[in-house]
């Protein structure tokens, strides 16, 4: 009788669509390349994961919470994120027992989570192996935002019972795993080129385009910048979920799972620091230009690395939105330039690590 295929429960953080981007870049290298059987279990961007990952069981249940915004403005809003804290950390116990038995029940041999922090508890009980994937951790984010919160110990100790913690580049050290291995860039591959995507929109090589992602969350930062780009002759991409009317626009169609394409046929990339975005934009040697948000610890990850490489720069809020960057398209190939420069672990994909650690901790 064949032995059955290692099953692997995937944890998907339930805060925006970064962690499910490169954990859909995970999971299409796993299953292509092991023959292992993936179950997905996320919240919010469970409909997002299902579309990039047909074949896949996606399972919805709430894993996290992230901070919470003012509304339409790129700031925290400390005490909505701490009540919000207050309930997750309330229902602690009870999301213990219902993994364990999901877990139990579905024959998981390996759990993987990125990143929230319970999942590596329920292995433990089980007695199988518990991997973090991330650049940062929510302890990380708490402590930041909320020093001595009471929550806090019991959220590192959380990631202190996972087996392995796989640091990505743009990291802040993830020192709450009691093991730690760094690998390289994880970001979805390309599956449309730059030169067809531009061809099906009627553009010649030599149009700067420029993709703007604020976030979902604010989409109100973007118009303004959009009539500066479409006045100076520059096409402007943006999500779905962007409202105006100017020349020179190209919305990424509702439905469109792989925006990575729409970066990869853009000349520089404006926008808020977020893994995917920037580690996309990085893997297609397209510059950036991030601004910072009030609150958010982990934007200087990103944009210390952008502005120290020297593949771009870092602006403010009222930069990005009195569109004075623009006067920045004029330096994009001193940007790309030093993308040769860049060096490990940037330049080097994580996929082989991520794999060679798996085989790792399950034999």
């Amino acid at each position: 009788m064949s032995r059955p295929p290692l099953t692997i429960c995937w944890y998907i953080s339930d805060y925006g669509f970064g962690h499910a981007s490169r954990s859909i870049a995970m999971i299409r290298a796993i299953t292509s390349a092991m023959g292992v059987r993936v179950l997905v279990r996320t919240g919010g961007p469970a409909s997002f994961v299902r579309e990039s990952l047909p074949g896949i069981a996606v399972h919805v249940g709430s894993n996290d919470i992230g901070v919470v915004l003012k509304d339409r403005v790129p700031e925290v809003d400390r005490p909505r994120t701490e009540q919000a804290l207050n309930t997750w950390i309330g229902g602690w116990e009870r999301y213990l027992t219902d993994e364990r038995r999901f877990c139990e029940e579905h024959g998981v041999d390996l759990i993987v989570s990125d990143i929230a922090p319970q999942p590596f508890l329920v292995a433990e009980s089980l007695g199988i192996p518990g991997i973090g994937v991330s650049n940062f951790t929510w302890h990380s984010i708490f402590a930041s935002l909320f020093p001595g919160h009471p929550a806090l110990d019991q959220i590192q100790e959380a990631y202190a019972a996972a087996d392995l913690g796989l640091v990505l580049p743009f990291d802040d050290g993830m020192e709450v795993f009691s093991k730690r291995r760094r690998i390289g860039l994880i970001a979805r591959e390309i599956t449309e080129s730059r030169s067809v995507l531009r061809r099906q929109y009627g553009l010649d090589e030599d149009r700067i385009v420029v993709y703007l992602g604020p976030g979902m969350d604010c989409p109100d930062l973007s118009p303004l910048v959009i009539q500066h780009l479409s006045d100076a002759g520059v096409t402007c991409v943006v999500s779905t979920a962007v409202e105006t009317r100017v020349r020179n626009l190209i919305r990424i169609p509702a439905g469109e799972t792989e925006s990575q394409n729409y970066i990869g046929m853009s000349d520089l990339v404006v926008a808020k620091g977020g893994y995917s975005t920037v580690s996309e934009a990085v893997r297609a040697r397209v510059p950036l230009v991030l601004f910072q948000r009030n609150g958010f610890y982990e934007d200087h990850l990103f944009i210390d690395t952008v502005v120290a490489g020297g593949i771009g720069k870092e602006i403010s809020g009222d930069e990005y939105r009195d569109g004075a960057w623009i006067a920045d398209l004029d330096r994009l190939g001193d940007y790309r330039d030093h993308f040769d420069t860049l060096g490990q672990p940037y330049t080097t994909d994580g996929i082989a690590a991520l794999l060679s650690s798996i085989v790792e901790v399950i034999s």
